[in-house]
């Protein structure tokens, strides 16, 4: 189930912060609160590290990267979402439907929710299948001896080993079934991102992240779930949306 939100940026100066993930985040928990406040609370509430079975992408139109800003040429920017979860997209679209036409505040910042469209999905049928990026990808291992986390992108060496291990693992979470999974890269690159982090989004951090275009390989299902879904790390922040090509 796929929607694109067109916003429209309040306000002479067309800007909207460096760090526009978050606050679309933030607009998508007043979507989900709206649309069901269990659905809510099973995804922000206690415990709010559960693996989501969404992702979302920014469409932005000719940005003027600043220092801590983006300008918008226009004003007008797109949100797109996706997910696995037939349920929760019908609560996600009750709540947009309940916000559209109103106005979101974020901090210095205000966005006007102007149209809803449903977006179309694409019908996988083979079992090798080449996707593009539409938000990057993140790929993040734990370094047990240290005790932090090392993001890694495709100009590592070990990138395909780890993209693979984290689309297993997000699979079997989100399915309960453990599946095979082969990935190769065709024309990717690496990009370095200010993203905000914790409870309260207090901590920033650069996340290295991979974009481009990738295959892969396996069962049909399997694949129709990661579109649908998303791949990689970090999903419900903005990361890991994909389209067929």
């Amino acid at each position: 189930m796929r929607f694109s939100v067109k916003f429209a940026v309040a306000g002479d100066e067309k800007k909207i912060p460096l760090q526009y993930r978050n606050m679309f985040l933030s607009i998508m928990k007043k979507i989900f609160e709206n649309g069901s406040e269990a659905v809510y609370d099973s995804f922000y509430g206690e415990n709010k590290n559960v693996v989501k079975p969404f992702c979302f992408a920014v469409y932005l139109p000719k940005p003027k990267w600043l220092d801590d800003e983006v300008e918008i040429e226009g004003g007008n920017l797109t949100l797109n979402f996706s997910t696995s979860d037939m349920e929760k997209g019908i609560y996600f679209f009750n709540g947009l439907l309940k916000q559209e036409g109103k106005e979101f505040s974020y901090k210095n910042y205000k966005l006007k929710m102007e149209k809803i469209n449903m977006g179309k999905e694409k019908v996988i049928t083979l079992r090798e299948t080449i996707f593009k990026t539409l938000s990057p990808i993140v790929v993040r291992v734990h370094n047990r001896e240290e005790n932090r986390d090392e993001y890694i992108t495709v100009e590592n060496p070990k990138f395909i080993e780890e993209f693979e291990k984290t689309l297993k693992a997000r699979v079997e979470v989100l399915t309960g079934l453990k599946r095979e999974i082969k990935a190769e890269g065709i024309d990717m690159k690496k990009n370095v991102i200010k993203h905000k982090v914790g409870e309260n989004k207090e901590k920033e951090i650069m996340i290295d992240v991979s974009s481009g275009v990738f295959k892969l390989t396996a069962d049909i299902d399997v694949l129709d779930l990661l579109y649908k879904a998303g791949v990689g790390g970090r999903t419900g922040e903005g990361f890991g949306m994909v389209e067929v090509v």
